[in-house]
């Protein structure tokens, strides 16, 4: 869509308006030859205030406009819309049209970058992740851990938040990291307990198996191993905090599904 060119082009051109006697444009979308406003605004520029909630439009009223109205009521969901922390999110996909925008919107509100880091999708992963606000970058996929590193390497924050494109964050757990960072967080390494969730189930069972695994930390402290198939984060005997709430983790679409994840996995140690 060329929504957000035309309404750049158009603000750009009311302000010329607003203080210039005779205007000349030439535009992608608009073109004008000697017109004015007559008289001219007693104030020159009139204030502009842009609506909405997406990335785009929070960028395009910082470098455009005069303020930001958000849609809705004020309330909590807004103040975390404005509040994102300083965590660079990154993904790691091949393949996930159907899945991976579950996982982006799990962060979108919580993190200020998203990176998907994608190995040669063909259905469209891609063009998912850039449509909602995502640095998408290509890596031959060379195993597990050398693709986190990838993703790490393409991080401009120092914490890092690692989830795969079939998981996404539970409220609870986004509202718990935002404490951490409240409250000037006191160590470097947080697990998690991620949580699968099985074809046909909309929620977890009651005492359902988990694997608690280090997903967000300070890279300048350690970062994923270079391993092709146990991709965990390396601490370097530091101390390690859990957290309470789950991660979600949606690894199986179908049983036909689980026989191949696990041929793949097993082609590593052949």
């Amino acid at each position: 869509t060329k929504r957000g060119k035309r309404q750049s082009e158009q603000i750009e051109l009311l302000k010329k308006l607003w203080t210039e006697r005779s205007v000349n444009f030439q535009g992608e979308f608009d073109q004008i030859t000697h017109a004015g406003v007559n008289p001219l605004p007693i104030q020159h520029t009139i204030p502009v205030w842009f609506g909405g909630g997406s990335d785009a439009t929070l960028k395009r009223a910082a470098r455009l406009g005069d303020g930001w109205i958000p849609l809705g009521n004020p309330g909590s969901k807004t103040i975390k819309m404005i509040e994102k922390l300083p965590i660079s999110c990154f993904i790691i996909a091949l393949n996930e049209a159907d899945r991976i925008e579950k996982t982006i919107k799990s962060v979108k509100d919580l993190v200020d970058e998203i990176i998907v880091i994608d190995s040669g999708s063909t259905d469209g992963t891609q063009k998912i992740a850039e449509d909602m606000g995502c640095k998408v970058f290509y890596n031959k996929w060379n195993g597990f851990g050398p693709q986190k590193r990838f993703g790490e390497d393409c991080s401009k924050n120092k914490w890092l938040l690692n989830l795969d494109a079939d998981e996404y964050l539970s409220d609870e757990i986004s509202d718990e990291i935002r404490n951490l960072f409240k409250n000037n967080l006191k160590d470097n390494f947080y697990s998690m307990r991620v949580i699968p969730i099985y074809p046909n189930w909309k929620k977890p069972r009651l005492f359902s198996a988990y694997h608690l695994c280090i997903r967000l930390y300070n890279i300048d402290y350690g970062r994923f191993s270079n391993s092709k198939v146990h991709d965990s984060v390396e601490t370097n005997f530091q101390k390690v905090t859990a957290l309470k709430k789950p991660v979600f983790h949606k690894s199986v679409r179908s049983f036909n599904h689980l026989i191949i994840k696990g041929n793949h996995y097993e082609s590593f140690y052949m």
